[in-house]
């Protein structure tokens, strides 16, 4: 629906459909009453649901990104030194150097191990000065996991683009992204999943290559209780998951992803390279699904909020003539 606000917001679909994770949006309305979930998707089709990307104490706005992970913050930490306050930032599942080591994949120029390919994408966004975040989670502390579901699963995400493949297509399609050559970044995923298979990986280990970067890591508390997935194409916004926390007193949280940051992240790795920045784009697009479906039940909705359409008034033959005169 259009509001006052200028935006479009709609529901695109009921669930992704599959899933094998243990989020589920039914399990959680089964744990809470029905006002509760009705207060969580009002605030979704309100303007409120979006906030500006931070600017630093210099005035500049934040040009790194974190995950859209829902849980809330309680710890924030620039490389090894602690910080004072948590500024938002662009979501997107995993961090830029997950994006870029999605794009790695689908282009067929992943590495030999996993964690080879993220060195790469890191270094690539090094080279090219993208900055980019990550996040943590306490559960996960002292474990070979990081606590971010995007990264510690990455080999399983990864093997599920060539089961889900069909799955994903379809749900491209329902996105409105264009499919042209995304066969061919399905096939790229299915080689590196062959590749993989039997390989050892660590989410701690990629941890550390962020960490020792010196990037914006925050550390996430708390369960997993995301009922709602929300896209956000409006640049320099950013998903109010604080406000979906507080409405339902951290019963109910939403995954957030900001569309308009995996489409900066494409076009800041490839300038002036349409077709591989479009191939980009495809692949954290198909790896983001593929979390989806690895953490998830396939049962959370899925929003979308895009700028509203502008239509020019429609003239009638008359007035036409008149202006002409």
């Amino acid at each position: 629906m259009k509001n006052s606000s200028g935006l479009t917001i709609a529901k695109i679909s009921d669930g992704l459909g599959i899933g094998e994770g243990s989020i589920s949006a039914t399990a959680i309305a089964g744990s809470v009453d029905a006002d509760m979930i009705n207060r969580v998707d009002d605030a979704i089709n309100s303007p409120d649901i979006l906030v500006d990307v931070s600017r630093d104490d210099d005035g500049q706005l934040v040009d790194d990104d974190g995950c859209g992970d829902g849980r809330m913050v309680t710890v924030v930490m620039r490389g090894r030194e602690l910080l004072r306050r948590s500024l938002n930032r662009a979501k997107v599942f995993g961090g830029g150097s997950t994006m870029a080591m999605a794009d790695l994949v689908g282009s067929g120029e992943a590495g030999e191990t996993l964690l080879a390919t993220f060195r790469v994408a890191i270094n690539e966004l090094a080279e090219k000065m993208i900055n980019f975040g990550a996040h943590t989670a306490d559960q996960a502390v002292g474990s070979e996991k990081c606590g971010c579901g995007a990264i510690d699963e990455a080999s399983t995400v990864i093997a599920r683009v060539a089961e889900y493949r069909d799955a994903i297509a379809d749900q491209f399609e329902a996105l409105g992204v264009s499919a042209d050559g995304l066969s061919d970044v399905l096939d790229n995923f299915a080689n590196f999943a062959q590749k993989i298979a039997n390989q050892e990986y660590r989410g701690a280990d990629v941890m550390q290559l962020i960490v020792d970067r010196g990037k914006i890591v925050k550390q996430l508390g708390g369960s997993h209780v995301e009922a709602r997935i929300v896209l956000n194409y409006i640049p320099n916004k950013t998903l109010n998951q604080r406000l979906v926390h507080s409405i339902s007193d951290g019963k109910v949280d939403i995954f957030g992803v900001d569309v308009w940051r995996m489409q900066e992240l494409a076009a800041d790795l490839h300038p002036g390279d349409e077709l591989a920045e479009r191939r980009a784009f495809q692949s954290m697009l198909v790896y983001t699904l593929a979390v989806a479906e690895v953490l998830t039940k396939g049962d959370l909705p899925v929003y979308a909020i895009k700028p509203a359409e502008v239509r020019e008034p429609v003239l009638s033959r008359q007035s036409v003539l008149q202006e002409s005169r």
